[in-house]
Order: structure tokens, then sequence, then C-alpha cells
């Protein structure tokens, strides 16, 4: 199954964080939201303005050859606070 492959862009160091693998950008920026709220001392959750979530290619894992496309941002992390911010109007 092709997946989507992401990484966190740190604003502040200038650095990518190692990269996560999740099927579509609404599942990862809910699993970035639960880690958020689950760990409020991470420095995602208490410096949420300082990291961006970053779309950065596909990982097939049947074959396991990843493809990396141009970086597309998904959200900055401070955007990603309540599960009400994932509900898209109809």
């Amino acid at each position: 199954m092709e997946k989507q492959m992401f990484t966190i862009f740190d604003n502040v160091s200038k650095t990518y964080a190692n990269p996560l693998i999740e099927v579509n950008n609404g599942t990862m920026m809910r699993g970035i939201m639960d880690m958020m709220q689950q760990n409020p001392n991470h420095p995602w959750s208490k410096f949420p303005d300082n990291y961006t979530l970053i779309n950065i290619g596909t990982w097939n894992d049947e074959d396991g050859i990843p493809t990396f496309d141009k970086h597309s941002v998904v959200a900055e992390l401070v955007a990603i606070k309540t599960p009400s911010d994932m509900i898209k109007e109809k």
C-alpha cells in the first residue's frame, strides 16, 4: 500500500526530524494532535509555533521503496490544536 511520508521542520534550528509514515495528511495530523495532547512537555507541544508538518513523498510498504516529491507544507503545528480543528465544514 502506498502511504504518505512526512517530516517536522524546526523553524528555529532549521533542521528536519526523522521521516514519519502515515496513510494520509489527515491521519498524520490526528496522530500528531494525539501525541501533543498526551505529551504536553514535548517540544512540539510546548512550542508548536516553532514547527511545521511537511509532506515529503510516499512510501510503498509492499516494496519498501520511497518516492520523494517537492516539500509540501501540510500545517503549522500551532494550527493543530484540538480535534475540532480537524472537522471540515460541509
